[in-house]
This record gives C-alpha cells, sequence and structure tokens, in this order.
C-alpha cells in the first residue's frame, strides 16, 4: 500500500524512505538512487494516467512469508456524473490484486469501490485455489472491519475457494491489444 500511495504522489523517496536514499547516497550510490527514482516516475506515471474503463496494471515486488513475490495489481476506473442530476462526480473503482504464494498458493483479491459524494462502499472478495484456513480468513475479516471503523467504508467481503479466477484482467488487457508481450 505504500508503494501504490507513493506512486500516486510519485515521489521515490516516500516509498523507499528518505533515511534509505540518505544512506544510499552517503554510500557513493548516487547513480543507483538517480536511475531508480526515474524509473519510479516512469511507473508512476503510466500508472496514474487513467484511461476510463481499461484495467491498468502495475507489478511490484512484495515480502511475504521472508521471501520475494510479484504482486500483480490491475485497477479499473469508472468516472462518472452523479445520478439524479446530481453535479458531484461519484467514481467507482475495480481493483484485483494477485499473488502466487509459496505457502498459500496462488490468490487473487477481488476488490469494488464505490464513492458516492461521502459515502464508501468497498467489497471485497478473495479466492484461492484452496480453501483458506478458517484462522487466517478471521484474521483478515478483523483487519477489514478494523479498517472500515477507522475509514468509515461498509460493505461486504467473501471467500471462495476456486478451480479458477472467474476474473482475468490479463486476459483482458491482452485481448484489446493483440500482439503486445508483456
Amino acid at each position: 500500500m505504500m508503494f501504490m500511495a507513493a506512486l500516486k504522489g510519485g515521489d521515490f523517496t516516500n516509498w523507499l524512505g528518505s533515511r534509505n536514499v540518505q544512506w544510499l547516497q552517503s554510500q557513493g550510490h548516487d547513480d543507483l538512487v538517480r536511475k531508480a527514482g526515474d524509473e519510479f516516475a516512469s511507473i508512476a506515471r503510466q500508472f496514474t494516467e487513467t484511461q476510463p474503463q481499461h484495467w491498468q496494471a502495475l507489478f511490484f515486488p512484495v515480502a511475504a512469508f521472508g521471501e520475494m513475490q510479484q504482486a500483480r495489481l490491475f485497477v479499473k476506473r469508472d468516472r462518472r456524473q452523479g445520478s439524479g442530476g446530481q453535479d458531484r462526480k461519484s467514481e467507482d473503482t475495480r481493483f484485483v490484486v494477485e499473488v502466487d504464494l509459496s505457502q498459500l498458493g496462488e490468490l487473487q483479491m477481488d476488490g469494488f469501490v464505490r464513492r458516492q459524494q461521502k459515502d464508501v462502499q468497498f467489497d471485497l472478495v478473495i479466492r484461492s485455489l484452496t480453501p483458506l484456513p478458517d484462522e487466517l480468513q478471521q484474521d483478515i475479516l478483523r483487519i477489514y472491519n478494523d479498517t472500515g471503523a477507522i475509514t468509515g467504508y461498509k460493505g461486504s467481503r467473501a471467500f471462495q475457494a476456486v478451480r479458477e479466477c472467474p476474473v482475468n484482467p490479463m486476459e483482458e488487457i491482452m485481448a484489446r491489444a493483440p500482439g503486445t508481450v508483456a
């Protein structure tokens, strides 16, 4: 989430941390910091340039269970005028996070956030190829509920064990741009 927030702000230092950047520079790695900052800025531009109604993709590293894994984030935004002649804009955002963990296997978090004026509805489905342990499901529900209590969002959450994830944003992206190799 820190990576996403830093991307939105477009500031590499916010993600890596100013102390870490300073340490790298003090160790003579100015070129590395500059190159990483340029790469980060490029990713931020690509990700924040919105194309309504189309999936945007972002692949980034995450540490899970002591290992580095690649997470795949897909976001689709729908900005529209409010219904009933309202002038205020509303925004619906669908996101899908996919990660393949060595201990839990393939996971897909499929979220839908609907903003209507000051209200936020956040629905979340967590899919896995094998049922998640009850304890893990309870931990996820606790985090979801605690965050909702702090931020004020309302919504639903569900867990699904599936043979194949029914939502495949990468497939939709590739269908839209045949011949593209990611």
